[in-house]
């Protein structure tokens, strides 16, 4: 396809099933696409994008992010200097701006849409928003207690030099939360090439050992790893439900009340710099 088709497929859900090729490392297990947009194409095609998951319910992604929150709080103190890759409207940064005791945030938001909204997040709170997003060089060096990269890893060209990036920014101790998809999950055992992260914003698709592995490799010891939850409308899950098995996909009424929690094949890596002690 040409670039305008392929930038048709690039925003929200429900229009076609299209997708760069997969191959997998035969070293780390590591599922990636060898063919893919250059960096130029991925600026323009994320400087158009809309509020991240626009179309469910806010009420919905904020129990999500609450508990990628939860598994963060396990091992940080929530103090220091806080920095976020792609933080979006700060639908998890509002939770480390309520309860944590930050001298500074660092947010590095490509999409200059949603500044304004990430900006009224933090409030009166110290922060540099960044439209950086492959260096951190706004970020003190050394200095940084908390890092998050919320479905971040799964878009980057190279997240290899992106972590050892964000690595020299961290101060000994510091914890670092992901959070990407599982392409190991019997979700998307089950759907097959339908698995919505199979999509064109993903170069890179995890599993808990390639990312272990990633991270090993660019100077990070995992902590923990966990399967985690995600909150949606129940009308949501049966639209997708209905395109995973190629059924005709019917808009069906908005019920935002009616939700459920549901293991859908993320997980949740926390992981500290190596040798910094």
């Amino acid at each position: 396809m040409e670039f305008d088709r392929l930038r048709e497929h690039w925003f929200g859900f429900f229009k076609g099933n299209v997708f760069f090729s997969y191959a997998r490392c035969t070293g780390c297990g590591l599922l990636f696409c060898p063919r893919y947009f250059s960096s130029d194409a991925l600026g323009r095609l994320y400087s158009e994008m809309p509020d991240n998951m626009s179309i469910v319910a806010t009420d919905a992604l904020e129990a999500t992010q609450r508990g990628y929150f939860d598994v963060l709080k396990k091992h940080s103190s929530l103090a220091g200097h806080y920095l976020e890759i792609g933080p979006d409207t700060g639908l998890f940064t509002q939770f480390a701006a309520r309860e944590g005791r930050f001298q500074k945030f660092w947010l590095f938001e490509p999409n200059l849409r949603v500044h304004e909204k990430l900006r009224a997040t933090v409030g009166d709170l110290a922060a540099n928003i960044s439209t950086q997003m492959f260096g951190f060089d706004d970020a003190p060096e050394g200095k940084v207690e908390v890092a998050v990269a919320i479905h971040v890893l799964d878009h980057l060209l190279d997240p290899m030099a992106s972590l050892r990036a964000l690595r020299s920014r961290l101060a000994p101790g510091a914890r670092v939360l992901f959070v990407t998809h599982d392409e190991s999950s019997a979700l998307a055992k089950l759907v097959g090439r339908r698995w919505p992260a199979y999509c064109l914003q993903h170069p890179h698709l995890f599993n808990p050992q390639s990312i272990a592995e990633l991270l090993a490799k660019a100077g990070y010891r995992v902590l923990e790893t966990q399967r985690t939850k995600n909150r949606f409308p129940v009308t949501f899950l049966l639209e997708n439900g209905m395109w995973a098995m190629g059924l005709p996909h019917w808009k069906l009424p908005s019920l935002p009340r009616l939700q459920v929690s549901l293991k859908l094949g993320n997980i949740a890596t926390v992981a500290e710099p190596m040798g910094m002690a």
